[in-house]
């Protein structure tokens, strides 16, 4: 708990910072400020232990300062100023506490090929727990409109010590550049076929959404789909006494 009340702390004088320099106009300073803080939240999002309204919170976050940092740089229609920025204090006041304040900021207005409603976040299937088995999904049934589902086959992974490695499986997330995931994640099973320097898996990951749905933004400030492998193995420990 207390590291959350250092990080909060941390988060709220970065955030103040850059709202001062934002209102004196100092674009370099502010958008610096607020890319800072964009970074810090995105390697908190990745902590194992945020329940899935303090995901869709940190999102949303991420996002207000994204929007700020477009009006500062680019030309927008309709740009999130910085008073209404402002507004963020109570909520930055409140993370990782029980105070559930509701958002300040309606983020569906903004469709400057941004957002699409991030506000549904938090609509989002929690991903499934890893099993030995494995939580691969069947394929997604075909769908009225005709669009294509895109199937990621994991034939081997190469590494140094693969035959020491005990159960090993592949956890699939699909996000999206905030950090959002856009459907629940897949573990492959745990495989014990290993030859060399490889692990054999050769299974299907058959993602559920469809393609034509998934966020294609092209610019960095763009939502865009990212696709994370991550490889995860069970290991002893020895103790030898003499």
């Amino acid at each position: 708990m207390g590291d959350r009340v250092v990080l909060r702390s941390k988060w709220m004088k970065a955030f103040e910072e850059s709202i001062e320099s934002d209102s004196w106009g100092q674009v370099v300073e502010s958008t610096e400020g607020y890319e800072k803080l964009i970074s810090w939240i995105s390697k908190e999002q990745l902590n194992s232990q945020l329940s899935d309204d303090e995901r869709s919170l940190l999102a949303k976050l991420k996002l207000c300062l994204t929007l700020r940092i477009m009006a500062l740089t680019k030309k927008v229609n309709d740009p999130l100023t910085v008073d209404e920025l402002k507004k963020l204090r109570p909520i930055f006041e409140s993370l990782f506490t029980a105070n559930k304040l509701p958002f300040p900021i309606a983020l569906a207005r903004y469709k400057d090929g941004v957002v699409d409603d991030v506000v549904t976040a938090s609509l989002v299937p929690a991903a499934p727990q890893p099993k030995k088995g494995g939580t691969l999904l069947p394929p997604p049934p075909p769908s009225l409109d005709g669009g294509a589902h895109l199937t990621i086959q994991i034939e081997k992974i190469g590494l140094k010590d693969a035959t020491e490695y005990l159960d090993p499986f592949i956890t699939v997330s699909v996000l999206d550049s905030l950090g959002l995931p856009l459907e629940p994640s897949q573990d492959t099973p745990s495989m014990n076929q290993k030859r060399d320097t490889y692990v054999y898996f050769g299974c299907n990951v058959e993602i559920q959404t469809q393609v034509n749905k998934l966020p294609h933004g092209k610019q960095w400030y763009q939502r865009r789909v990212l696709f994370f492998f991550f490889f995860f193995f069970f290991f002893f420990f020895f103790f030898f006494f003499f």
